[in-house]
């Protein structure tokens, strides 16, 4: 009913629940009027007939409560609907005119046996008027957060009973941890005036969570600054202290729009009765997630009762049984399967709201159990409670993401699992209760997970539930996890529990926020290693070199990438033995065969080392030192042609020929040196061809011998030639060589024509000619 008065200052949330009603085909079995479980009930709140109850007393006030924050609200508080006309105003129904004031103008009613709700703001209510309108029921406000209780409650609930009303009192929640918990609240309704009795004339507790009515002012936005797990939360904790107390569920009066938003659309409330807010429409619609059908519409703020006009689903009897207490159709399915586990004193316990039914399937709820009928699948139950059923519940119940249970509970000597239409829940006292999404076309993580075996697969229970970044999704396992992309598809890891595996190095060193990325396939085992391929590289495990990563960063241009585009680990250079391993100017990764560098100078190279270290790159890492050897980093590959190879280093080469063996050739850089004046004359290619030892010195000259001559250095010589395939050469070596009287040469071989040759030597000169032959002169 629309009203002038100062706006209200507080953000508020919302949560609704809801159940219908279903007729008994057989035996029903009534569970009896319960009393209010506390001290301090007024007999006038369970009254056992229709007289007149005694007066209702009010509480007191919070001492807590600021007197600003109580003159800000005023006498009047917030009323049922204050959000749904601030933030849903529509007019009160079809064809109706909006009116303003406290007298209804409206007169469209929707079918139904019709009602209202009233506070403060409507303190003097003519009850005699509001039956002459028609009105079979009624709902009082009694109390507000934990800090208000309506002054006219009293009078309008006990007067309310003695014109014949069916009628119950609501509480205004404010879901905001300034105005104390959801239990302190609950508390605080029930032990002023929000009671139950089975008397069929006392409705159940309401809960109404709405917008918060004080935005701007207190307690936050309009879903009261919670999150929509904790509305869903707070909600849940009022539902059951409220029960507790009672032994009735209460109703909960919400709009779908709120309830979306502020509770996340949350299914889990299903078994509390549902009076929805809905102003301007036929129908009240789309209802809250959960609920099969509403039990009670407020259809309108502007008449044609005072307050708010509402609208109950049923008959004037049904009303009546609604108010007297829940009871089993003993006759149905649910009814027989309850009495099957012991009635009321059996495992489900007591009912606690009236079996509800749609075209498809049939729900109860009991103290410890929810039972859903189905043709395709009979009778099936979720715990109310323990880890199983309060996670499901949580979810949304069976119109959350799981669904409908397709199987019961299950538990072996280590674990506990419920199978629903979309997913399984699953408990362990290690990992707590954990989720399985299969979706609906078994394409999911968990699907995955399931093929491989489940719980008893290699990967063991859940630990988590599968959650997604932007780009990616996972799910952890006792020993594994398992992660989706839309480039890689579903990928397991294994890890074992520990780093002894490959996915287990893969977790250590990073895992999906490692170099290496995600993964791109499961691992593979062959009759001699393990492997699993990731975005930007791969690891393995072998006997010879145990688990291993290589670094390919997806595009080869690395260590790892090289030794791929080699074969990986057919390649000639086998399994790696270590990982990859830097210094400030290079990195290098060990081989079963070899090893492969980078380095700024010479970029990524292999060195080839062979099963018996026998190559040009065994002989460079064992007697030239390596990359820290004065050859430096390795600039190219091992080449081989014409039954000769080479590898080239920043500061020399090394080559093997059949006739040579492997040799090293010096040029730190510089035509300087005897290996750089070699290489300038052409290498294995000049007049001397491929080295036949590594340079050596002796005193004061140094050399180095090569298949088909030598290159001597002395200070006083510099760097000389001798060609030891010609008859100079020949006379030379004849004479002892480096060793012998001659010394080394002074010069080059010179020759006039093919007829005549000298050269000379520290010690003397050799000239030839063909007609002469060879002549030795030797200094005096």
């Amino acid at each position: 009913m629309s009203r002038t008065r100062s706006p209200l200052p507080v953000p508020y949330r919302r949560s609704r629940l809801r159940w219908g009603f279903a007729a008994s085909a057989a035996i029903v079995l009534s569970l009896g009027s319960v009393s209010p479980a506390f001290a301090a009930a007024p007999a006038a709140m369970a009254p056992s007939s229709l007289s007149a109850p005694a007066a209702v007393k009010q509480g007191a006030v919070p001492a807590t409560s600021s007197s600003d924050f109580l003159s800000t609200i005023g006498p009047n508080g917030a009323s049922m609907g204050d959000g749904v006309r601030k933030y849903e105003a529509k007019p009160a129904g079809p064809g109706a005119a909006s009116v303003t004031g406290t007298t209804a103008g409206a007169t469209w009613m929707p079918p139904g046996v019709q009602g209202l709700d009233v506070s403060n703001y409507q303190a003097g209510v003519d009850w005699g008027a509001e039956v002459g309108k028609g009105a079979k029921f009624a709902y009082v406000k009694a109390s507000e957060g934990n800090y208000y209780l309506n002054p006219a409650f009293s009078s309008q609930f006990n007067n309310s009973f003695n014109v014949g009303l069916v009628r119950g009192s609501y509480h205004f929640a404010i879901p905001h941890p300034d105005a104390g918990t959801a239990a302190d609240q609950a508390r605080y309704f029930v032990a002023n005036g929000g009671v139950w009795s089975g008397d069929g004339m006392t409705l159940p507790p309401l809960l109404d969570i709405e917008y918060n009515p004080y935005v701007g002012s207190y307690f936050g936005n309009t879903c009261y600054d919670q999150t929509p797990e904790q509305i869903v939360a707070w909600t849940r904790e009022f539902s059951d202290t409220v029960y507790a107390l009672t032994k009735r569920l209460p109703a909960i009066y919400t709009t779908t729009d709120w309830w979306s938003t502020c509770a996340g659309n949350n299914g889990g409330f299903s078994g509390n009765p549902l009076h929805i807010a809905a102003y301007g429409v036929d129908q009240p619609g789309v209802l809250p997630n959960g609920w099969l059908g509403y039990d009670i519409w407020q259809y309108s703020s502007t008449g044609p009762f005072s307050g708010d006009s509402n609208v109950w689903r049923g008959t004037l009897a049904q009303l009546k049984s609604f108010a007297g207490g829940v009871s089993v159709n003993t006759g149905g399915a649910i009814g027989q399967a309850w009495l099957a586990a012991g009635g009321a004193n059996g495992s489900w316990g007591q009912a606690t709201n009236l079996e509800s039914c749609n075209s498809s399937l049939c729900l109860q709820v009991f103290e410890r159990r929810m039972a859903y009928w189905t043709a395709q699948r009979g009778v099936l139950t979720v715990g109310t409670s323990g880890g199983i059923g309060s996670t499901w519940r949580s979810s949304g119940a069976a119109a959350g993401r799981y669904g409908l249970p397709v199987a019961n509970e299950g538990c072996t000597s280590t674990y506990c699992v419920q199978n629903f239409e979309t997913g399984d829940l699953y408990w362990s006292a290690n990992t707590g209760v954990q989720s399985i999404y299969v979706g609906t076309d078994n394409s999911t993580i968990g699907a995955y997970w399931k093929k491989q075996g489940g719980p008893n697969s290699k990967y063991g229970l859940p630990t988590s539930g599968e959650s997604c970044a932007a780009s990616y999704c996972a799910q952890y396992f006792e020993r594994g996890s398992i992660y989706w992309t839309a480039a890689t598809g579903i990928q397991p890891v294994f890890t074992n529990a520990d780093s002894s595996t490959v996915g287990g190095v893969w977790t250590k060193l990073g895992g999906i926020n490692s170099k290496y990325g995600f993964p791109t396939a499961a691992e593979k085992c062959y009759s001699n290693y393990c492997e699993q391929l990731f975005q930007r590289g791969r690891v393995l495990w072998s006997a010879a070199g145990g688990t291993q990563p290589v670094f390919t960063n997806g595009d080869n241009s690395t260590i790892g990438g090289l030794w791929v585009k080699a074969g990986a680990s057919a390649s000639r250079y086998g399994f790696p033995i270590g990982p990859e391993t830097c210094t400030a100017t290079s990195c290098q990764q060990r081989f079963q065969y070899g090893t492969i560098v980078w380095s700024a100078a010479g970029g990524i190279q292999p060195l080839y080392y062979s099963t018996d270290n026998s190559t040009i790159g065994a002989y460079y890492t064992l007697n030239l030192g390596g990359t820290t050897g004065k050859f430096g980093f390795p600039i190219s590959a091992e080449t081989c042609q014409n039954n000769a190879c080479v590898q080239k280093f920043q500061y020399g080469n090394v080559y093997w020929s059949a006739a040579g063996g492997i040799q090293p050739v010096w040029t730190n850089g510089s035509t300087a040196t005897i290996g750089g004046y070699y290489e300038s004359l052409g290498g294995p290619a000049s007049a001397l061809s491929y080295p036949a030892s590594a340079e050596q010195c002796k005193g004061t000259i140094c050399y180095q011998r090569f298949l088909s001559g030598y290159v001597t250095w002395a200070a006083s010589t510099g760097l000389q030639t001798v060609n030891t395939t010609k008859e100079i050469g020949k006379a030379w070596l004849g004479q002892g060589g480096v060793d012998g009287a001659l010394g080394v040469p002074r010069d080059r071989e010179l020759c006039s024509g093919t007829t005549s040759c000298t050269q000379n030597f520290v010690n003397g000169t050799i000239r030839w000619s063909s007609t002469g032959g060879v002549v030795i002169v030797k200094n005096p």
